[in-house]
């Protein structure tokens, strides 16, 4: 039993448009596993840059730590350079 209006050209005309459609899914689904692989690659970066960051706290905490002992170094020997000059001067009168 057919159909009406069904006939060999409609057939043929059918099973192109099936054809057009496939290479569309298929072209498609090449974009799309394009876009997932560049999703993962951005989603890599921001990891790596997410590790950076947290990498460059550490470091800034460090040379801030660092820097507040420089601090307390130079303080230090500030003190002793005045005691040092206080003695020098306590020295001299001794001497004359």
């Amino acid at each position: 039993m057919r159909e009406e209006g069904f006939s060999p050209s409609n057939f043929s005309e059918l099973k192109e448009e099936l054809h057009t459609q496939r290479k569309e899914t298929k072209n498609l689904e090449k974009k799309v596993e394009e876009l997932m692989a560049r999703i993962i690659n951005a989603e890599k970066v921001i990891n790596e840059m997410k590790e950076m960051k947290t990498m460059t706290r550490e470091i800034r905490d460090k040379c801030t730590s660092f820097s507040n002992r420089l601090d307390q170094l130079e303080e230090r020997v500030s003190a002793i350079e005045d005691q040092m000059h206080e003695m020098k001067r306590e020295e001299k009168p001794k001497e004359k």
